[in-house]
């Protein structure tokens, strides 16, 4: 098998972009959800929400009727009818969403590709709309009506932008963490047993497995082999917008990144499933290969060609407007952009430190309660302190994250606490008495040494039930 560089994009016959279209709106239909808690504050605004109030969707009428017209526009890109104003009707709903969420506190990265993917698609369909609109036809007009043919470019937009993600998610590494982030593999041990504790810190019914766990301990007795690990994700993350080479080279670096997207979920509790539903429609197309395998067999002793026309284009002009060149483009923007949602430069673990901490909720006498039962995670807990401590450091509490006291980490996340508290139903309105305790994880001398410190201990308390209307009078 040869790989060869073309300047050229990956085509796609109608019923594949067709079948595809519709992969990819159950994804954007996944990505909203029914009902969401009643944030009624932007106690720490992010992207968006430094410019306008989304608390007006905490209202359980209003995100209905956004939730309907969102849903009726992805049911319309599904259709291919009116597809790029039922693309802008889920940007609108899921810009607004996640902007809200962010502002509370805590920023999740597993939500941007619904978003990006969203924008790559809309950018594919005006991109081709913008390339005929000399030749007015609705039924070609993929403003109006897409048939197949514009959701080819639609597709290969978000397919663009995938690639971008992961690049930009690799760059974050090595701007951040230094050209020798994938040597620290001692410290990606500290992360991978952090990821472990924390799933068990969170879930009344843990999907930790015992192989998982053995392997954790095993990389932390072979830290070499966590580097080695480590070297294969990045060269996966940098090498993304291979995929756009042709389709052999999509089904590669699909196939890898998938392995290593279902790694991270068996090891450290990360599915990232939107990824994992991308990669598989978008890179690996496995609608191609079930028909083109029967096909190739078919046609082995036949001549076929593939040759493409040359193109007459200066080779600047095709290097220009080739995907991988918008591609990289894109990755550098989001670089610069940072967390802006749908934006994001991807920083997970582009900082691996020789020391880590995780957050876990215990009773009076050190048995765990799972932060699921009091409607949350550990994760999200330890965002909204690191946020709240973030305030503290600019408004000259503390110069760094090592020189914070006790009695700030106390009055943190008594803040955070009372924050979830503050929340119409949140389960930490009726609690028993619990402690908030931190983890900490430290590399030294080829060892991991784990201590535990309480930050803060909350008293039970009991919601007293909504008062009972008096009984009717018998007549």
């Amino acid at each position: 098998m040869t790989f060869r560089f073309r300047l050229s994009s990956i085509t796609m016959p109608r019923w594949e972009a067709i079948l595809t279209r519709c992969l990819l709106a159950w994804l954007l239909w996944n990505a909203l959800p029914y009902a969401i808690p009643p944030w009624t504050s932007q106690p720490h605004p992010t992207g968006l929400g430094h410019f306008f109030d989304f608390t007006w969707l905490s209202t359980p009428a209003n995100y209905e009727l956004a939730n309907l017209v969102s849903r009726s526009g992805i049911i319309l890109f599904a259709l291919g009818v009116l597809p790029v104003f039922g693309l802008c009707g889920f940007l609108v709903l899921d810009i607004s969403l996640h902007s809200l969420a962010s502002s509370q506190g805590f920023q999740g990265h597993g939500a941007q590709v619904n978003g990006l993917l969203a924008l790559g698609l809309l950018g594919g369909y005006l991109w081709h709309a913008a390339q005929r609109w000399k030749v007015w036809n609705p039924l070609h007009q993929p403003l109006l009506f897409d048939a197949g043919s514009a959701a080819a470019s639609a597709l290969q937009g978000a397919r663009i932008m995938l690639a971008a993600t992961y690049v930009v998610s690799g760059l974050s590494k090595v701007t951040k963490g230094g050209i020798d982030w994938p040597l620290r593999g001692d410290s990606f041990v500290l992360q991978i047993l952090k990821a472990q504790d924390e799933m068990r810190a969170t879930h009344i019914h843990t999907e930790l497995t015992s192989s998982a766990v053995a392997f954790g301990e095993f990389l932390a007795a072979h830290p070499a082999l966590a580097s080695l690990m480590l070297c294969g994700a990045l060269a996966l993350e940098l090498g993304a917008f291979l995929a756009l080479l042709g389709r052999r080279w999509a089904l590669a670096i699909g196939i890898g990144l998938l392995v290593f997207h279902k790694s991270n979920h068996w090891l450290m509790g990360l599915p990232f499933k939107a990824n994992q539903w991308a990669l598989w429609f978008l890179f690996i197309m496995p609608l191609h290969w079930l028909v083109q395998i029967p096909k190739s067999l078919y046609y082995k002793n036949k001549t076929i060609s593939d040759q493409h026309a040359p193109s007459l284009l200066p080779i600047w002009k095709r290097l220009a407007k080739h995907p991988v060149t918008i591609a990289l483009l894109l990755a550098f923007f989001l670089l610069w952009r940072g967390d802006w949602y749908p934006f994001s430069n991807f920083p997970m673990y582009s900082s691996l430190k020789a020391s880590t901490n995780s957050l876990l909720a215990t009773d009076l006498n050190g048995n765990l309660i799972p932060f699921q039962s009091l409607g949350t995670n550990a994760p999200t807990v330890k965002k909204m302190l690191r946020t709240e401590l973030k305030l503290r450091r600019d408004a000259g509490e503390f110069k760094s994250y090592d020189d914070v006291q006790p009695g700030t980490y106390r009055a943190a996340i008594e803040k955070v606490v009372a924050a979830m508290m503050a929340v119409p139903g949140s389960e930490f309105q009726s609690h028993q008495a619990f402690r908030i305790v931190r983890k900490d994880y430290v590399a030294k001398d080829g060892e991991v040494i784990i201590n535990s410190q309480i930050l803060g201990e909350f008293p039970a308390v009991t919601t007293p039930p909504p008062p009972q209307a008096p009984a009717a009078a018998l007549p």
